[in-house]
């Protein structure tokens, strides 16, 4: 798995995060949150490892651990009079010095398939499936003015961003697949190379080896470890993960593929399959 911290408080531009933190901390003391997203990525890729992404960070996420709307709505209304202003027309939006801020709810909001549906009018329906797995692995980097943040692992975000692509690819074609492809291809370099040879060596050993297919195995094996199964049945996220990756269907490895928008769709198909061998608990990294 990778780092359980991470130590960013000498980086003077995480400044302003710190600040948005520390108006969340102030606005609600006993919110339970978690930061996820493209701001997520850049601190565990761009800030730890000087791996840079294909893709700006346009806002901010952050999930929030809530017990029913009633609690949503008070962690909302306590962010309004906490220096955050309203987006119009937008519930689960917020402005706060430049930033946009998105609030993602999950817990007890949620169906049983992992979603929520928006109050009224309920016209917005949101995956969620994974957030409670995230929160209970987050990273806890710290920021400039000894403020610290919970943010989900790589393994993590590598599953919300696979839910997230089968949840909106029509609305955002590209966004979720090439934030999972920048994570494939880079999870060996993001701190994880050194333990092939502790935890992989299957892989180093095999015939035909491969680099970037050890990686992204590794990257599916840490994703398994956070969905482990529970009194012997798998959960939902872990279930959910793994027919993603098998389909052949609209939702299936091939157009998640081609949705990546890399050169060699052979090659990101391959990628695919040695995550899924990973999420699956298989011991080769072999592409599908």
């Amino acid at each position: 798995m990778t780092a359980s911290s991470l130590d960013l408080s000498s980086r003077r531009e995480l400044g302003l995060l710190a600040d948005l933190v520390t108006a969340i901390r102030r606005a609600k003391p006993d919110a339970r949150f978690l930061l996820v997203g493209a701001m997520a990525r850049d601190l565990l890729l761009s800030f730890a490892h000087g791996i840079e992404s294909r893709r700006a960070t346009e806002d901010l996420d952050f999930a929030f651990a809530v017990d029913d709307w009633r609690a949503f709505a008070e962690l909302r209304a306590a962010l309004l009079g906490g220096g955050f202003t309203e987006v119009a027309a937008v519930l689960h939006r917020l402005n706060y010095n430049g930033y946009r801020v998105d609030l993602i709810p999950f817990g007890g909001v949620e169906r049983v398939d992992g979603t929520i549906d928006w109050p009224p009018p309920h016209d917005t329906r949101m995956v969620v499936l994974g957030f409670r797995e995230a929160m209970a692995a987050a990273v806890a980097v710290k920021l400039p003015g000894e403020m610290e943040v919970a943010v989900a692992s790589l393994p993590a975000l590598a599953l919300l961003k696979l839910f997230a692509w089968a949840d909106r690819r029509y609305t955002q074609p590209g966004k979720d697949a090439g934030d999972l492809w920048l994570l494939l291809c880079n999870y060996l370099d993001a701190g994880s190379r050194e333990r092939l040879y502790d935890e992989a060596r299957h892989l180093l050993e095999a015939a035909d080896y491969d680099d970037d297919l050890a990686g992204a195995w590794l990257l599916g094996s840490d994703a398994r470890k956070l969905l482990a199964p529970r009194h012997g049945a798998p959960s939902a996220a872990l279930v959910r993960a793994s027919a993603l990756l098998a389909g052949n269907g609209p939702e299936g490895p091939v157009q998640l593929a081609a949705d990546m928008d890399t050169l060699d769709l052979q090659h990101a198909v391959d990628m695919l399959g040695a995550f899924r061998a990973g999420l699956d608990g298989a011991q080769g990294a072999a592409g599908s």
